[in-house]
């Protein structure tokens, strides 16, 4: 997926939890397709190793800290409202993100 491989990318390939080479883009939240602003956001987004993604669950209290420490108090607050928003997307909408996350080059 374009959005997963921007994620890595932008993270150079570590982890926000543990420093580890990592190659998932783990989300705070979780994903909804019911609200993809949670499931785009840059913020909320970040490249995992397989081990925090996927075998510890996230490893949520450390994804919380880095947050955090990376973006300042409130952002975990801010996140939650995102994902309480209702939000119906639009077909431009998700050509704006493919054509942004390099896809239709």
């Amino acid at each position: 997926m374009l959005f997963s491989k921007w994620i890595r990318e932008r993270d150079k390939y570590t982890c926000i939890t543990c420093g580890n080479p990592g190659n998932h883009a783990g989300h705070y939240i979780e994903k909804s397709i019911s609200n993809p602003l949670g499931y785009f956001s840059e913020v909320g987004v970040n490249c995992q190793c397989v081990r925090c993604n996927l075998y510890q669950s996230g490893t949520k209290d450390k994804y919380a800290l880095a947050l955090e420490r990376i973006h300042g108090f409130g952002i975990l607050q801010l996140l939650e409202e995102e994902r309480k928003k209702v939000f119906k997307p639009t077909r431009e909408w998700y050509e704006k993100k493919i054509k942004f996350y390099g896809g239709g080059k």
